[in-house]
C-alpha cells in the first residue's frame, strides 16, 4: 500500500489502480458501492528533522499523514460498513415485505454490530434471518469468510 500511495494515490493523473474490490486514484478510493473515500490535496513532504518522506492530505483545515497500513485500514472499515449496512437494509425490508415493519425495527449500528427490536414471539425467526443476512457475501466479495454471532436480550447490554 505504501507504493500505491507513492504512485497512483499521489499521481495527479486520472490513472487508477484496482485493489481488490476498490479503485485507488489521485487522492481517492472508489468503493464498490460507488461512494468514495476522499483525501483532499494529497502531497509528498519530507520531514526536515529526520529526512523521512511523508504523504499527507488535508481534512478541513488540518493536515494528516497517510501511510500504507492506515490506507488499508480505511478501506477495510469502509468495506465492512457497506456489508453491515446492506445486511441491515435487507433485514429491515423483511418486515416491510410482510407489511409488518415493526417485526425488524432497526435501532443501532456499532462497528460490526446491528441491533434490532423484535417482538418476543419473533425472536427465534429473527435470529435466523439476521444471521443469514449478516453472512451473505456481497457480489464483489464472493470469497469473503463472513461469520456472525447472534444474541438477544431485554437490553443492549444483556446482548453482549
Amino acid at each position: 500500500m505504501d507504493s500505491v500511495i507513492a504512485s497512483t494515490w499521489l499521481s495527479g493523473t486520472r490513472q487508477t489502480q484496482k485493489f481488490g474490490p476498490v479503485n485507488i486514484g489521485h487522492g481517492f478510493v472508489e468503493l464498490p458501492s460507488g461512494l468514495f473515500l476522499r483525501y483532499a490535496d494529497p502531497k509528498r513532504t519530507v520531514d526536515m528533522t529526520t529526512g523521512d518522506v511523508e504523504y499527507r492530505y488535508r481534512y478541513g483545515k488540518t493536515w494528516h499523514t497517510l501511510y500504507g497500513a492506515k490506507l488499508l485500514e480505511n478501506i477495510v472499515q469502509a468495506l465492512a460498513r457497506i456489508i453491515v449496512m446492506n445486511a441491515a437494509l435487507r433485514i429491515r425490508d423483511r418486515g416491510f415485505a410482510t407489511n409488518n415493519p415493526q417485526d425488524y425495527f432497526f435501532v443501532l449500528q456499532a462497528h460490526d454490530e446491528l441491533v434490532f427490536i423484535v417482538q418476543d414471539d419473533q425472536v427465534d425467526q429473527a435470529k435466523k434471518i439476521i444471521h443469514t443476512e449478516m453472512i451473505k457475501q456481497p457480489s464483489w466479495g464472493r470469497d469473503l469468510p463472513l461469520v456472525a454471532d447472534i444474541n438477544h436480550g431485554d437490553s443492549y447490554g444483556a446482548c453482549k
